[in-house]
């Protein structure tokens, strides 16, 4: 517990250069920042509910601490899109996770007693996160992301749609099976969303037809929930963590 603890302060000291990067930034050009910031009401609206929290918390200082890391991250999301057109910031944002993707097979490959974990889930892939589920999680962000650039961006379609590939590749050596469902989820809104940007008839034709797809799933799962498990490798809780959420349904009681 020590040893995580210590190893989680590490974490906060290396994010404070990256936070000072971001309020220089912000200082710089404060009118378009404001701006942009200004015109982000719902965004506004959820910061505000993320910094209230903490006068319910049943740990205030965590919460504050992880604040501190919403806010910095938001306002990172909001120098990007006064900065870049939006098929600029896609690249931005790939360029980011193709360096990750880089990284976590570097690590898997030449050092696998850090990149492949051994002792909770032998053989599986964490690159360069320290569980399978955090490389699963950011690679399931990572590959519409990729595949959305390629897109965007034409000239570098290629390059892109073989980050695309490498970056589902992660994804299933992490055996993270709920990132897969996310990924695989949002990849398919990709070609919804080109469809019907060529034309209403093809639009319309195209929602239809995931409509009666998402249809389609949830009769078998209404019919058949057994089937869908045996095929995701789930239980009827999905997660296995119901225990859990009854004891945080308890401490939301004390304090709701």
């Amino acid at each position: 517990s020590s040893a995580a603890n210590s190893q989680s302060a590490v974490l906060r000291l290396m994010f404070l250069p990256v936070y000072l990067v971001v309020l220089v930034t912000v200082c710089v050009r404060p009118i378009r920042f404001l701006a942009v910031l200004a015109r982000s009401w719902l965004l506004l609206a959820l910061l505000t509910i993320a910094i209230a929290s903490v006068f319910w918390s049943l740990q205030p200082d965590v919460t504050t601490r992880r604040l501190v890391a919403v806010v910095f991250t938001t306002l990172t999301g909001v120098l990007l899109a006064e900065r870049f057109e939006w098929p600029k910031t896609l690249e931005v944002l790939a360029c980011t996770y193709a360096v990750v993707v880089s990284l976590s097979f570097f690590f898997g490959i030449f050092m696998p007693a850090y990149g492949v974990m051994s002792i909770d889930f032998p053989g599986a892939w964490r690159g360069v996160y320290g569980f399978k589920n955090q490389l699963g999680y950011a690679m399931s962000l990572a590959t519409p992301t990729f595949l959305a650039c390629a897109l965007a961006n034409p000239q570098r379609r290629r390059l892109w749609l073989g980050f695309t590939g490498a970056a589902l590749l992660l994804i299933v050596l992490s055996t993270s099976k709920t990132a897969l469902v996310s990924c695989l989820a949002g990849m398919a809104f990709v070609p919804l969303v080109a469809l019907c940007r060529i034309g209403p008839v093809l639009g319309i034709c195209a929602t239809l037809a995931a409509v009666g797809l998402l249809t389609l799933v949830g009769a078998i799962y209404a019919l058949a929930p057994e089937l869908v498990f045996e095929l995701i490798g789930r239980d009827a809780t999905f997660t296995g963590r119901t225990l859990i959420w009854d004891a945080i349904s308890r401490q939301i009681e004390q304090r709701p």
